[in-house]
């Protein structure tokens, strides 16, 4: 990631990744075409099933999802709101097709300025 961003596991499968809110399409996108390129092929042998990852397999093969959760509009006061918002936006993820990211587009909090 370089200096401008932060990368950190926090399960088998899953990552918290922090980095400027501007490179939101250029990192995810980057990441998953290399996890496509790497693993989106249908297995030839055996079958992978992870199990609560962000990676599910389907009738393509192996497919990468990515939750992402800004702090743009909202504030938090503790990291089980993130998290919490985090599950929403994959679980939104998962009905798509294909490795996707999908961010959080919350609206301002009363009295903020959507700007």
């Amino acid at each position: 990631m370089g200096l401008d961003g932060f990368v950190t596991r926090v399960g088998k499968l899953r990552f918290i990744l922090i980095f400027p809110a501007n490179k939101i399409g250029e990192v995810c996108s980057q990441i998953l075409d290399c996890f496509d390129t790497h693993f989106s092929r249908p297995p030839t042998y055996g079958i992978l099933r992870p199990q609560k990852a962000n990676a599910v397999t389907d009738a393509s093969g192996l497919r990468a999802l990515m939750g992402v959760v800004t702090n743009r509009y909202r504030r938090y006061e503790h990291f089980s709101q993130i998290a919490e918002l985090a599950i929403e936006m994959l679980k939104y993820a998962k009905a798509q097709q294909g490795s996707v990211f999908v961010v959080d587009r919350g609206l301002p909090a009363d009295g903020e300025s959507s700007a």
